[in-house]
């Protein structure tokens, strides 16, 4: 009984000391991997200063840091070439300072709470040429044009970020990452990505622009491997991809009007396949695609999975939801760990895809 109590005042006083941690907490935090900063004090840019290896740490802008704090370290620490701000911090709203960071390589802006009202003014980012991946995830912003002739920019994601123009990408010529995730973009039409010669990955997720003709453009990137287009309710084939032979993944959950899957048969490293809430009838395309590990076509119309019997490299599919009955082509799937399925499927296949397979993870979804 004592040893329980003990455990309790234990847990409350841990939760005090979080709570008031997270009320007020310490000004800067230094350790090998990031450099941590809530209030820029006198005494925060002096221990920063005189950091080892700063140059190759992550500065961190705390949720509490003010627009006061914000400037203050892009003022003071020009060195800075990883500059991240937390996630939800409400006082921020512009970044006139971040121009001072000549050597700045990335920048990261976690769900800016001012912008949810005014744009973030990507303005002061014109200057800084050096960088190489920018990252606002629901980070709303504007201006990206400042963004033109950044050569060395290789990574850009606006998760969310309800970009109104992307013209900015025909003078990026080396981004190899571009993501667009998300239903508020306002930018016009894809045309700048097809300058993009070198992308190797691609999310459009819930693009309200995706269509087979706004996607026509795009016919002549071959060098893309991942490609994220799910829930783009309007799109109806993959046309647009047939040039990209090296790709791995394809993730086109709840495309509704996907109907059109002949671009998969030219694509002998894809190892992902998402499909689910798609139009697929049958898995014939998939006939030599032995590089595939990965596989949903859960809530669709296939109902015969034979074609999978050669793919060796098999080690998850999802099979839910569908008229699937027959899973005796996955019995020679060596190296099959997970596998989700209907109640359709009898009870003496189940068992025996568990003797041939003991460490295995079967999940029964209706």
């Amino acid at each position: 009984m004592m040893k329980k109590i003990s455990i309790l005042f234990a847990l409350m006083l841990l939760s005090v000391y979080t709570m008031h941690a997270q009320e007020d907490p310490i000004d800067f935090k230094i350790n090998s991997y990031s450099i941590i900063i809530n209030h820029a004090t006198s005494e925060a840019i002096e221990a920063i200063n005189t950091a080892e290896k700063k140059n190759d740490i992550n500065v961190v802008i705390g949720k509490v840091a003010s627009q006061q704090d914000f400037d203050i370290v892009c003022e003071n620490f020009p060195w800075i070439r990883k500059l991240e701000v937390s996630r939800h911090n409400e006082q921020i709203a512009n970044i006139d300072a971040v121009s001072n960071l000549d050597s700045l390589t990335t920048l990261i802006f976690n769900a800016l709470k001012s912008s949810e009202e005014t744009p973030l003014d990507l303005g002061p980012l014109a200057k800084l040429t050096k960088l190489t991946e920018i990252n606002f995830y629901a980070t709303r912003v504007t201006n990206t044009e400042a963004l033109s002739g950044h050569d060395q920019l290789k990574n850009a994601s606006f998760y969310m970020s309800d970009v109104n123009s992307i013209s900015f990408l025909e003078t990026t010529p080396n981004i190899q990452k571009l993501s667009l995730y998300g239903f508020g973009h306002t930018f016009e039409n894809y045309e700048p990505i097809a300058h993009l010669k070198d992308l190797k990955e691609l999310n459009i997720y819930m693009n309200k622009q995706a269509t087979d003709e706004a996607l026509e453009v795009l016919k002549g990137l071959n060098k893309l491997e991942v490609v994220r287009m799910s829930n783009d309710k309007e799109v109806t084939s993959l046309d647009f991809l047939e040039n990209n032979k090296n790709m791995q993944e394809v993730h086109a959950n709840w495309c509704d009007s996907l109907t059109d899957f002949s671009a998969l048969s030219k694509m002998k490293n894809l190892r992902v396949l998402e499909i689910s809430d798609t139009a697929i009838e049958n898995l014939d395309l998939l006939n030599g695609l032995t590089n595939l590990a990965d596989l949903d076509i859960s809530r669709t119309k296939v109902a015969d999975i034979s074609q999978l019997k050669n793919c060796s490299n098999l080690g998850a599919i999802n099979i839910s939801q569908t008229e699937i009955e027959d899973i005796s082509p996955l019995f020679d799937c060596e190296q099959l760990w997970k596998v989700e399925l209907s109640s359709k499927v009898p009870n003496k296949q189940i068992e025996k895809l568990k003797e041939l397979r003991p460490k295995i993870r079967i999940k029964v979804r209706d």
